[in-house]
């Protein structure tokens, strides 16, 4: 079997800003976790929530090195509402709601199909919305977690710098 390495260089990530109190849990940072040098996409995001917040994310990631999946979640609570986005080859995320109290409460994703998920979570809170419209596109999730997701940051970057993303679809 053949294995092209493929150097990845010159790749700019934009931090957004970090929302939940972040207080409680251990830090998490999924390109860290990963370890790819190029950029990482997600290609499926789980999610659900229990009756006060955030209590589960789990991603996984493609990037033209290999596919990684990152499990933030709890078993000690009742999950009362999930959801799934799986990802098209040629989709990606360009813009999150979400809600934040003393935790994540409430997250929503969007595509650049137009498509995105429900609500889920509990709506009372702070709302927030960020993403990189058509120029950027979420790379991946760091913050904090333990029995629920304390705190969220996201982390974008170009829509396509045409090196990357176009090389997707050859894994």
């Amino acid at each position: 079997m053949l294995f092209v390495v493929i150097p990845c260089t010159g790749w700019v990530v934009t931090k957004g800003l970090a929302y939940g109190d972040g207080v409680g849990g251990s830090p998490f940072d999924d390109s860290t976790d990963v370890g790819d040098s190029c950029p990482i996409y997600p290609s499926m995001i789980s999610f659900a929530a229990d009756h006060l917040c955030v209590a589960s994310l789990n991603t996984t990631y493609k990037s033209v090195h290999k596919n990684s999946t990152q499990l933030r979640y709890d078993f000690s609570q009742a999950l009362e509402d999930v959801e799934t986005l799986t990802l098209d080859t040629d989709e990606w995320v360009i813009k999150v709601n979400g809600i934040t109290g003393g935790f994540i409460n409430a997250l929503q994703f969007h595509t650049n199909k137009g498509r995105q998920t429900r609500l889920v979570g509990v709506s009372s809170g702070t709302s927030w919305s960020e993403g990189g419209g058509g120029a950027k596109v979420l790379s991946y999730f760091n913050g904090r977690y333990g029995d629920e997701i304390n705190q969220i940051q996201l982390n974008f970057v170009p829509a396509d710098p045409g090196k990357y993303i176009s090389l997707l679809a050859t894994i």
